[in-house]
């Protein structure tokens, strides 16, 4: 902007020229200073020349007057330019002269630039600029005053911190200071005396502004911090659109710090008038109740809480405090929880990042409730109550975390996701769907560390399903329980999700003896009497089946993850991975045998038929101590594949076990039978 200097006032008699003004300049702390900018800029200095006290009969003035430009330290200004403005032509001078010198040092004296003195003058040193007239008939009025000269030159980023002044030039040819009229006489206006400018770049002033969001979780009316979400911040500008002053996420505290933000409102004078938007958007979701159409999808809008505006900031520093987003809190608690699921999921498998989902608060009637759509990748919210739970779904965790285990099914192409059907944790199912469903559940638990389950209600109570039991309740307290799904064998959902929980905790646990157990397929008990005592680690588990393909595919149903687990299973867990199978009323039926039969341990040793001392113990064990002990693999010890005595379990007996004796220490030129 143009930085004012206020002239002297004109007496009775007398002229005054004086500087009008100075083109990008900025005030700092009431000191007006050149702004060179990044590299250079160019700036105008513009002479008032005030002639309001001659208001006499004399209207033909030939004024002369001359000014210099230079430094007290070394800066260099690239150029300087004298011009006249319109107003001068005006006048009907018989003839102008605005002249360019140089001070030449050797001789003591003004010079001409080589240009003729038509200008422009050399950018360091002591430069001049004449204007010269003369006036005959007319001249220069009584009474004018308005800027009439100017000197144009250009400061440099490499000089901040020096100086360029400007002052009046004596000794120039015929450049005598003053306004001349043969018969009125001689005026010599007064002048403001030398100026000097600093040369320092306009850095606006800057703030920050630091704020928080939370929302009240219902039922409970507990207060939590809006975690990871969407925030912008904002200039209010009442005569045109509002501007983007700083845009984030909020820390896991719910808080925005937006630092060395610009102070200068371009819109309307003072500082910004600042205020915050918090968002129902995560880098996982967006959560919203309306939807747009996008590229053929459907795609959540997102909702927001806005702060108060604060006006006209005068500080370096700004503190909102937190907001409560009030009514709108539902939808940061499901961006919260979705948030949370992603998290989880990005922890085991960094290098598949899921992306962006939407979540669509609807309000539902009948029994639909809350579901995942693959074929829109939106996940569906139930925001009222529904006739099959009497609740929402909205404030759900649990629900929440398993549609999102969907859409990890999905995207990666495991478990098929695109199934869809009524389910119940008790139902039988497809194999495909059951497991499906089942991995929901699973991923719900992990995500809550719990292995109980629960939907909420407003008036406290709740349904509950237990993945360690295969228990479940409809409403009423945790103790109430209906069923367990132990008898409802390998594709009934809450089995499936059992035996994928028990694969993942670390448990040695035992129900055989629990007051709930019902009536399995299976004794309750194994064999020998241990439960699951296994513990394989969730990117393990992921990696089955997000990595390994069964029949061209990723595993779509129970026994498809039994077999890619069992590509590569790690020595001594078939024992226990039996286990976890038998407890939740299933057998385990991998296809484990490779090449030929009677490595039933699975050791693959010693190369290349892997038939040794430890596996003809192991048949000896089973055929006739314990014909209960589950063996490492039952189609390895089938030497005769007779499926005797106990078929798809521990198909091994008498016959057997004489075949590897032969094998082992009377033929062992001869060669065992292939695999089945």
């Amino acid at each position: 902007g143009d930085a004012s200097l206020s002239p002297n006032q004109p007496t009775g008699g007398t002229g005054i020229i004086s500087i009008g003004g100075v083109t990008n300049t900025w005030n700092d702390g009431g000191t007006i200073k050149l702004n060179p900018g990044s590299y250079q800029n160019t700036h105008t200095i513009n002479f008032d020349w005030d002639f309001s006290g001659e208001v006499g009969g004399c209207v033909n003035y030939a004024p002369t007057n001359a000014f210099r430009m230079w430094s007290t330290d070394g800066a260099q200004w690239n150029y300087l330019q004298g011009d006249v403005s319109s107003a001068w032509n005006s006048f009907g001078f018989a003839q102008t002269f605005v002249n360019h010198f140089y001070w030449d040092y050797s001789s003591t004296s003004w010079l001409f630039e080589n240009t003729g003195g038509v200008g422009p003058c050399r950018g360091y040193g002591s430069v001049a600029v004449l204007f010269g007239t003369v006036a005959i008939y007319y001249g220069l009025p009584g009474g004018y005053h308005d800027d009439l000269t100017s000197l144009e030159f250009q400061s440099r980023k490499v000089d901040e911190g020096r100086h360029i002044c400007v002052d009046t030039a004596s000794y120039v040819p015929a450049g005598a200071w003053g306004w001349w009229n043969a018969g009125c006489g001689a005026v010599i206006p007064d002048w403001n005396d030398a100026t000097c400018w600093e040369i320092k770049e306009d850095v606006p002033p800057e703030f920050d502004a630091v704020g928080g969001l939370t929302y009240t979780k219902q039922p409970g009316q507990s207060s939590h911090y809006a975690d990871h979400v969407r925030v912008e911040l904002w200039d209010y500008d009442s005569g045109s659109d509002d501007d983007l002053l700083a845009a984030g996420y909020t820390n896991s505290y719910g808080i925005f710090d937006f630092s060395s933000l610009s102070n200068v409102d371009g819109d309307e004078t003072g500082g910004q008038d600042i205020y915050a938007l918090f968002y129902s958007e995560t880098s996982s979701s967006v959560v919203g109740d309306s939807i747009v159409a996008d590229q053929g999808l459907l795609r959540a809008v997102p909702n927001f809480v806005s702060t108060d505006t604060v006006p006209d900031l005068l500080t370096d520093w700004h503190v909102f405090g937190y907001k409560n987003a009030g009514t709108l809190s539902r939808f940061f608690y499901v961006a919260d929880m979705l948030y949370d699921a992603d998290l989880k999921w990005d922890s085991f498998r960094p290098g598949d990042p899921l992306g962006q989902t939407h979540a669509l608060l609807k309000k539902i009637t009948g029994s639909a409730g809350t579901i995942y759509s693959a074929s829109g990748d939106i996940i569906m919210i139930a925001d009222s109550a529904i006739a099959a739970s009497g609740f929402p779904d909205t404030w759900d965790a649990d629900i929440i975390a398993e549609e999102f285990g969907h859409r990890i099914a999905f995207t990666m192409g495991f478990l098929d996701s695109s199934l869809t059907a009524t389910h119940s944790w008790t139902s039988i199912h497809s194999p495909e769907l059951g497991a499906k469903e089942a991995f929901g559940d699973f991923w719900a638990a992990v995500c809550a560390n719990n292995d109980t389950l629960y939907n909420i209600v407003a008036n406290g109570d709740t349904v509950w399903r237990n993945l360690e039991t295969g228990e479940h309740g409809q409403k009423g307290s945790h103790n109430t329980t209906v069923s367990t799904t132990n008898a409802y064998n390998r594709d009934c959902e809450g089995t499936i999700a059992g035996i994928l929980w028990d694969l993942y905790d670390s448990n040695d646990d035992d129900y055989s003896g629990h007051s709930n157990w019902g009536d399995s397929l299976l004794s309750a008990q194994t064999p020998d009497d241990i439960w699951d005592s296994v513990q394989i680690g969730l990117g393990d588990i992921l990696s089955v089946l997000a990595d390994r393909n069964v029949n061209g595919h990723h595993p779509d149903n129970l026994e498809e993850i039994v077999l890619a687990w069992f590509q590569s299973p790690t020595p001594g867990q078939f024992k226990k991975v039996h286990d976890v199978w038998y407890e939740h009323g299933a057998y385990l039926y991998p296809d484990c045998c490779e090449g030929t039969v009677g490595d039933v341990d699975m050791s693959r040793e010693p190369y290349p038929y892997s038939v040794d001392g430890a596996d003809l113990t192991l048949m000896i064990n089973s055929a006739f101590i314990d014909p209960h002990q589950p063996l490492p693999c039952w189609q390895e010890a089938d030497i005769d594949s007779s499926g005797q005595p106990l078929p798809g379990y521990n198909d091994v007996d008498a016959v057997d076990v004489l075949k590897v004796v032969d094998y082992l220490f009377i033929y062992p030129t001869s060669t065992l039978p292939s695999c089945p």
